[in-house]
């Protein structure tokens, strides 16, 4: 019987232990997102590549926008001051797909821009 039970418990241990070691070792999306260079398309066709760096994404010629990222509500927040000095925040929703992101607007600000889709760049 305490056989069984000591089997039972190193069982358990090695799921937990497993468990937590895949955690550790997994990226957070900010880390994905700042280890490659994107192809960034909107509703319209309209695209650019981008580059997410720690605080800003950098949108070609658009210059930089400051953003954020929530991890557990799976949302990246937009700082866009470009409108004639207002500043709009826009918040997307993000999915994981195979080939990259797709964000939706969760906000009327980012309802302007529709759902993006975020591609790896060809050779990244």
């Amino acid at each position: 019987m305490k056989k069984k039970i000591l089997i039972a418990v190193a069982v358990a241990l090695l799921i937990i232990a497993g468990g937590v070691g895949f955690k550790l070792t997994q990226k957070s999306t900010q880390e994905i997102l700042q280890s490659k260079s994107w192809s960034w398309v909107d509703e319209a066709g309209d695209g650019m590549t981008v580059q997410f760096q720690e605080k800003n994404i950098q949108m070609g010629e658009l210059g930089s926008l400051p953003y954020s990222i929530n991890e557990k509500k799976h949302t990246i927040t937009l700082l866009d001051k470009s409108v004639l000095g207002e500043k709009q925040t826009k918040i997307y929703s993000y999915e994981k797909n195979k080939d990259g992101y797709t964000l939706k607007p969760t906000n009327n600000d980012a309802k302007e821009w529709g759902t993006i889709t975020l591609a790896t760049k060809k050779g990244e």
